[in-house]
């Protein structure tokens, strides 16, 4: 076996080894944290505030966290999705408004400045309002 010969077996054996690395990394990492997001736990939290709101309703959405971030983002598309087809638009311009908030708040206050009034506190930090 020549060196070029013996460099490229060692080169397939280096990368197939890799992959196998690669493969139990990621099978550990996915048994760990299967849902880091809890996009499964969002049909339940929501169920409630689907039932009430029209299946053609465009909703206004807030949340309590930052806004752009990897967990907004998390959160708003997971209410995306466990609420279509209704359509979720950041802000309060719509008739129709869900709270998801991560932290306790004073609801009552928020809807009452705003122009809304609480249809219903789903408790979780789900809050479905109305103007």
């Amino acid at each position: 076996m020549n060196r070029l010969q013996f460099g490229a077996l060692a080169a397939v054996l280096l990368a197939f080894w890799g992959a196998l690395e690669y493969y139990q990394l990621e099978s550990v990492w996915n048994n760990e944290f299967r849902d880091p997001y809890l996009i499964a736990a969002q049909h339940a939290r929501f169920e409630g505030a689907k039932q009430m709101i029209p299946p053609d309703a465009i909703v206004g959405y807030i949340t309590d966290l930052e806004p752009n971030s990897v967990s907004w983002s998390a959160a708003f598309n997971g209410a995306q999705y466990v609420l279509a087809p209704r359509l979720l638009e950041p802000g309060t311009t719509r008739q129709w408004l869900i709270a998801n908030f991560a932290r306790p708040a004073d609801f009552l206050a928020f809807a009452k400045s705003t122009g809304f009034h609480i249809e219903k506190d789903f408790g979780n930090g789900v809050v479905v309002m109305k103007k």
